[in-house]
């Protein structure tokens, strides 16, 4: 497995993504989602991405649990902002932003998020700025190692770059939305 360096250090180029931990594109088991992290582990990745909305903790649990039982070098990337719980736009707030790390701290058992990411927020939330602060909060009480944030367009990419410290930057990039944003004439579906 190839790897680059991200902040200081080497990271697979491939990572493991684990929304379908969460249940939401059909029925996974426990089993089988460790053994999906087992097997990525065993040929190299480094890197799992998982959110605090995939299945609504449930993804970062199981992440908890392979942690427990592998202390091999990893890198995990989290991410807040789209939780039902307490929903836009409170989740925008300092209080929730703290509640949610914390939270996703106590699922993945560990003391520190190595990278917190925004989730696609709202383009007026990041043009506020706001939320890059209450990051900085968290990495300056070190909750969080770094942060970065996931966007729905490349205008909302080029606002987060505008942060100085900002660590990464995800931009969706698949067949069924374009970088603008929007779906693709069909729908998106196939």
């Amino acid at each position: 497995m190839k790897t680059r360096i991200f902040q200081g250090i080497a990271v697979s180029e491939v990572g493991l993504g684990t929304w379908q931990f969460g249940g939401d594109w059909g029925s996974i088991t426990d089993e089988q989602a460790l053994e999906t992290m087992r097997t990525a582990v065993d040929h190299g990745v480094t890197f799992f991405d998982t959110a605090d909305v995939y299945g609504l903790g449930r993804s970062e649990e199981l992440i908890g649990r392979f942690l427990r039982e592998y202390h091999g070098p990893l890198l995990i990337a989290a991410k807040l902002g789209r939780l039902p719980e307490p929903g836009w736009p409170a989740n925008f707030t300092r209080q929730a932003f703290r509640k949610h790390t914390e939270a996703s701290l106590r699922r993945l058992c560990v003391e520190r998020i190595d990278l917190m990411q925004l989730h696609c927020l709202p383009t007026t939330i990041l043009k506020e700025g706001k939320c890059f602060e209450w990051l900085r909060e968290l990495r300056g009480e070190g909750k969080i190692a770094h942060f970065g944030a996931s966007v729905e367009s490349v205008a909302e990419a080029h606002l987060c770059m505008e942060q100085k410290d900002l660590a990464s930057l995800q931009l969706i990039f698949n067949i069924f939305r374009n970088c603008s944003g929007s779906r693709p004439p069909w729908g998106g579906h196939l």
